[in-house]
């Protein structure tokens, strides 16, 4: 990630694993929906949209890219084995979701990775470009 001329570009990672029924709860994903949404710590709809939610939600920060890449993959290894349809496992490798992610990352772009759980739940991982290119009126969440 390089600098930008509001200061340093970083990412905030993001992690939510619930219940599928919580998931599918729109109304509670989108920020019109302003006092369910400031409420739930569900991933919004829209991955900008993180910055939006409160500060606590925030699993960690980076500025390194192959940092928060490992991050994700990691959050990924964690669900592997719970996995609804387990051929998600491999396909593409993690090495190269991984390298994705962190070349995404490397010129400001998003990630998010999700998953659906044998056990009826759904696994979300987010790393969000703060100042974000798409969302640049939203303020970094930690300041």
């Amino acid at each position: 990630m390089e600098r930008s001329p509001a200061g340093a570009v970083h990412c905030h990672a993001y992690a939510w694993v619930g219940p599928r029924r919580l998931f599918d709860r729109e109304g509670e994903r989108r920020p019109e929906y302003e006092a369910a949404f400031a409420a739930s710590d569900v991933t919004p709809l829209r991955l900008t949209e993180w910055l939006r939610k409160p500060r606590r939600l925030i699993q960690a920060t980076f500025t390194d890219p192959w940092e928060a890449a490992a991050w994700i993959r990691a959050r990924a290894e964690d669900v592997l084995p719970g996995l609804l349809h387990p051929e998600e496992a491999g396909s593409p490798p993690l090495d190269r979701r991984e390298a994705a992610a962190a070349d995404t990352l490397s010129w400001g772009g998003d990630v998010a990775w999700g998953f659906y759980l044998r056990d009826g739940g759904f696994a979300s991982y987010a790393l969000v470009s703060c100042p974000n290119r798409l969302a640049p009126h939203l303020a970094c969440p930690e300041r």
